[in-house]
């Protein structure tokens, strides 16, 4: 077997049946790990993220990750596309013909056809250059397309604080540095982001302890639900993996009622009631 220290070191702590040498730990890699844990040894899933929280913490402590000047070279992705939006967006703005809500949705509508080629192409090139950036976006760590094509690329389209996209294709990337009219646009949603995060954590935590206020008092003092002589419950779907741990009010699928619901029993409930609801027990 050929492999590397590194495969080693994160199979050595799974289940036999769940190692693969070969497997790439990105993001999509290590969600469909704890899947499989999950499903197949819910009682050792802490113990295994711990384990993997652990490979990845040390490693980052001993080699880390390093970024050079090559990382934040301009893509040939930028040149095939961007440059050619910004000749086009010209040609339409200088155009006396058209009014000024023409050249605004004509300009718009060159911006939105290039900004998924491009940024799609960008990421494809980075990846295959093992690009630092990109690795570290591929990981899951940090970041996204989006925020890749920003540092070595380009926005392309930024929006106004209404939401409103602004006509000014941001071609520049904050690696080769924006031009005047490319920064002001920019600062427009930068603004609102941060407002928005001020405004919306206020109102959620509004809500958070109008919700404990409701609720506090209320507590649990009985393991199972009071026996009635017609089931009292909530309908719920066998597929919604919220419903682990609550309790079955009535018999469904060949289980009683008081069944405790674990992902095994979900996973079998799911395949026998065949779209049909299930009733289970409110926690309170």
């Amino acid at each position: 077997m050929r492999t590397t220290l590194g495969q080693l070191i994160i199979n050595a702590g799974l289940p036999k049946d769940l190692r693969n040498y070969s497997r790439v730990m990105d993001k999509d890699g290590v969600n469909e790990i704890l899947s499989q844990v999950q499903k197949k040894y819910p009682d050792q899933y802490a113990k295994i993220l711990h384990h993997l929280m652990n490979v990845g913490r040390n490693v980052s402590y001993v080699s880390g990750q390093s970024f050079s000047v090559d990382d934040l070279r301009e893509p040939l992705a930028r040149t095939k596309y961007l440059l050619p939006l910004k000749m086009k967006i010209e040609r339409i703005q200088s155009n006396s013909l058209l009014s000024d809500e023409q050249k605004y949705d004509a300009t718009i509508k060159e911006m939105a056809k290039v900004i998924k080629p491009f940024q799609d192409e960008l990421w494809k090139d980075a990846v295959k250059q093992k690009n630092n950036f990109a690795i570290q976006v591929q990981s899951g760590a940090r970041g996204s397309k989006g925020a890749l094509a920003k540092l070595i690329g380009g926005t392309v389209a930024v929006s106004d604080y209404r939401g409103r996209p602004i006509p000014i294709p941001i071609t520049n990337s904050y690696a080769s540095c924006l031009d005047p009219a490319e920064f002001w646009a920019a600062s427009y949603g930068v603004r609102s982001g941060y407002a928005g995060t001020k405004l919306l954590t206020a109102d959620a935590g509004f809500l958070a302890k109008q919700l404990a206020n409701a609720s506090h008092r209320l507590v649990v003092t009985r393991d199972r639900p009071a026996e009635t002589k017609y089931p009292i419950g909530t309908p719920a779907n066998p597929r919604d993996t919220d419903n682990e741990g609550s309790v079955l009010a009535m018999p469904a699928g060949g289980y009683s009622a008081g069944t405790v619901l674990t992902p095994r029993i979900l996973d079998d409930l799911k395949n026998k009631m065949k779209g049909n609801r299930i009733l289970v027990h409110s926690p309170i």
